[in-house]
């Protein structure tokens, strides 16, 4: 994904077309007459709020935005984007009335989207930190060999530290281990939404050939579906919120 995209309002600032026509409007005011000046500017303020309003650009400025997740998610969620664009760029192109009939259901997909993005988010900072530390260190072979340590300890003293960094280890394991479930179940839940957005998107798609009329009544299974898709994630994060060690 291009990180380095202009945002809609850079874009018309700089936008070459629009930079011409305002210093032609500057030129004619100082050469011919001072009011052409307020009405080109108009003219300018009209053009760039054209482009900064711009759908195509403001979706791929909110595509470029989004920072990189854990390896083990980024994938996933490119998958779960894909029906995001491809619903975009068909209603794009469709027809005014059958894009308002089916607004609702693009709405009800983007959120769907932006909040699997920030779990994924919160997901990749808990992935990455498991990959990092258990690249330095590993609790289980720390476990196994303070457990030899109690064993052979005869200081009462000794063996209570021992005892105490078995607890401490114990934990972790323990932690790290609700950890790696949490993630898992995350995975199976992106897998899940995305394979309803993939359904939702196919069926958008066969029904923009029908009536308004029909657009309406069909769009309601649509939206369920995704709402419950929604209600999942959202109780997932509560979920989440939960976890006193994350």
């Amino acid at each position: 994904m291009n990180t380095r995209q202009r945002s809609p309002f850079l874009t018309a600032l700089f936008d070459p077309l629009i930079l011409t026509m305002l210093g032609l409007v500057a030129a004619a005011s100082l050469c011919a007459a001072w009011w052409l000046f307020p009405i080109g500017l108009v003219l300018y303020l009209v053009m760039f709020m054209v482009v900064v309003r711009n759908p195509t650009l403001r979706f791929n400025n909110m595509l470029a935005k989004r920072a990189p997740l854990a390896q083990r998610f980024q994938t996933r969620f490119d998958r779960l984007q894909k029906p995001q664009i491809n619903l975009f760029n068909s209603l794009s192109t469709t027809k005014p009335k059958a894009r308002r009939a089916l607004k609702p259901v693009q709405g009800a997909i983007n959120g769907a989207v932006e909040q699997a993005y920030r779990l994924s988010q919160r997901m990749s900072t808990i992935e990455n930190h498991i990959i990092v530390s258990r690249t330095y260190r590993d609790p289980e072979v720390e476990l196994a060999q303070v457990m030899e340590k109690i064993a052979a300890a005869t200081d009462p003293a000794l063996k209570q530290d021992y005892e105490d960094t078995r607890k401490t280890l114990e934990q972790q394991i323990a932690n790290f281990s609700s950890m790696s479930a949490l993630l898992e179940r995350f995975e199976v839940q992106l897998a899940a939404l995305a394979t309803v957005l993939d359904g939702a998107v196919t069926t958008v798609i066969r029904m923009q050939a029908l009536e308004k009329a029909n657009l309406r009544q069909q769009t309601g299974a649509v939206l369920d579906a995704i709402r419950d898709q929604l209600r999942q994630l959202t109780e997932f994060e509560a979920q989440v919120a939960g976890y006193k060690n994350l």
